[in-house]
């Protein structure tokens, strides 16, 4: 089921966040991604955010900012390929009129995933901090 995030959601969410963030992105340095988490745990209750809970347990979640900008969408890599991601992002874009992200060119598995329902790839720069580059995505 999906529901609106709840403060005490917070750390479930981070770690849910961040080993998938990196699973997916692997190429970043653990340890810049450590360095950020105490900036998104203070980030994160200003966006929407929307939590796929399944047997009283948090399984994923999805976060948008400024009106359509998506963060992301996080799932518990035991629970990835179950169809939890593609819930998240249905539900999100129901809620938007248009949706839009960046997602590294290196990371495929994300770029196909969004591809797959409707986004478009619209630029390509370069991410401030990691150097890395990345799609400007648009649904």
């Amino acid at each position: 089921m999906i529901r609106k995030f709840r403060p005490n959601d917070i750390d479930e969410i981070l770690k849910i966040g961040m080993t998938s963030f990196f699973e997916a992105n692997s190429f970043i340095k653990l340890d810049f991604l450590d360095a950020h988490h105490s900036m998104a745990k203070e980030m994160l209750p200003c966006a929407d955010i929307y939590v796929y809970e399944e047997n009283g347990k948090i399984a994923g979640a999805a976060a948008v900012i400024d009106d359509g900008y998506l963060l992301g969408i996080n799932v518990d890599v035991s629970k990835q390929k179950k169809g939890i991601g593609s819930k998240l992002l249905e539900h999100c874009k129901t809620k938007y009129k248009s949706l839009n992200t960046d997602v590294f060119v290196k990371n495929q598995k994300g770029v196909n995933f969004l591809k797959k329902y409707g986004f478009e790839i619209v630029d390509e720069k370069t991410h401030l901090d990691f150097g890395e580059k990345e799609y400007v995505i648009k649904f």
